[in-house]
């Protein structure tokens, strides 16, 4: 520039002008505005993951090279649901559980919250409320860039309208489905619910009406609406589905339904632990030690009440790609010390520490903050192996569940030769 002309510097000085002029009118205020906001999250975001990651190598081999190529595309981001793809690609790298971003359109967010409910900064994140959410009462996961219902909650409004596991969401009230955002302004009224049932299928429509609820209370209901005997070969088999176990009231209400509940009386037991959260106790397989002596009441007319909080026949524990973290544990001790048979798919591979970190514009990072070993074995990355492998695509099953089926066959014949 300095060895142009005075002219020349004026033409090039106001093509400058005139270029700085067509970017502003190409993108708004608001749109450098968010731009900015984007990229300020995105380093409060990689600052958190370098200064609290269980790996420090991995920070410097791996996190710290891909940075600067995610924040390019971060600084290119054309809105909110890009920003969190990439964000998203990002912590995948790491190749790690208990690493994931979300944000209020994220069930999981809310979930999240309601299991550290306790913890100071969720206690401010939400005002000292309590942590509900609009929830129809399903699991969902994307497959090649369609989202399929992996896990329909007993009890709830989904199952009441007739949403089976394996279906396709097409829209709710003819949108794309957003998750949590679907349905927060839509409590209480029926929505349109498009699914596709099979490949290829002409979609069909159910009308589902979406409530507001604690994540915490919505898991337990759904567990305690699992509960029922299945008849087979004339064997009772007992079934219970622990979707969450974070949290002490699970095996409370678990523990309950084998000693003086409606599975007491069952020949078996079908134990599925299949999707949802972790946090159990590894303490919890406890129930299953049969050397725990049982207490017998005598009373004066010389009736007997017996007392016996251990489940001492059969039981099939049902895992899949679902079972993470604390559940794992529990399947790695259930499998390493013989308490019964596991059914299914293997799990998740999902054993770290995590840790949740609200960020400044109150989404939440959730981090590995910790890495773990189970009697000496690493179970992050290899999961736990089934005894009775059973492959079950979720897409397009129309409610069909082989695996517990087989589960049910297993346990059977443990009934029948004990």
């Amino acid at each position: 520039m300095f060895g142009l002309r005075k002219n020349e510097r004026c033409v090039f000085v106001s093509k400058i002008i005139s270029t700085l002029i067509a970017l502003l009118t190409c993108y708004n205020t608001s749109d450098i505005v968010f731009a900015q906001d984007r990229l300020s999250r995105f380093d409060e975001i990689t600052q958190i993951v370098v200064e609290n990651f269980y790996s420090p190598a991995k920070i410097e081999s791996v996190f710290k090279k891909i940075v600067p190529e995610y924040r390019l595309r971060v600084s290119g981001s054309t809105d909110e649901n890009d920003f969190t793809t990439q964000v998203d690609g990002l912590l995948d790298e790491l190749q790690t559980s208990h690493t994931s971003y979300y944000t209020t359109a994220d069930p999981e967010y809310y979930q999240l919250a309601a299991i550290f409910g306790q913890l100071p900064n969720i206690r401010e994140l939400f005002a000292g409320r309590e942590v509900k959410y609009a929830t129809i009462g399903i699991l969902t996961s994307e497959f090649e860039g369609k989202t399929f219902v992996i896990s329909v909650f007993a009890g709830s409004s989904a199952q009441t309208a007739g949403v089976l596991t394996g279906d396709e969401i097409i829209a709710v009230d003819g949108q794309a489905f957003r998750g949590v955002e679907s349905f927060s302004k839509k409590i209480g009224v029926p929505v349109a619910l498009t699914l596709r049932r099979q490949e290829g299928a002409v979609p069909t429509i159910v009308a589902v009406t979406p409530e507001l609820r604690n994540p915490k209370q919505e898991f337990l209901a759904a567990q305690q609406a699992s509960i029922r005997v299945i008849e087979h070969l004339g064997r009772k088999i007992g079934y219970i589905h622990v979707w969450s176990y974070a949290g002490i009231e699970y095996q409370e209400a678990f523990q309950d339904a084998i000693s003086f509940g409606a599975l007491k009386d069952a020949d078996g037991l079908i134990w599925d632990l299949r999707d949802g959260w972790g946090g159990a106790s590894a303490a919890y397989l406890n129930v299953f030690n049969k050397q725990v002596p049982f207490y017998t009441r005598i009373d004066r007319d010389g009736s007997e009440h017996v007392w016996d909080g251990q489940w001492r026949k059969p039981v099939v524990m049902l895992i899949n790609g679902g079972v993470r973290s604390g559940k794992e544990i529990l399947a790695y001790g259930f499998k390493k010390y013989k308490l019964g048979k596991i059914v299914g798919e293997n799990t998740a591979g999902a054993v770290t520490a995590g840790k949740l970190f609200i960020l400044s514009d109150d989404s939440i990072l959730y981090l590995a903050v910790g890495g773990a070993r189970i009697d000496g074995d690493v179970l992050e990355g290899v999961g736990v192996a089934p005894d009775v492998h059973v492959r079950m695509d979720i897409r397009y099953l129309a409610g069909k569940d082989i695996q517990l089926d087989r589960a049910v066959s297993v346990v059977t014949e443990m009934v029948e030769d004990k």
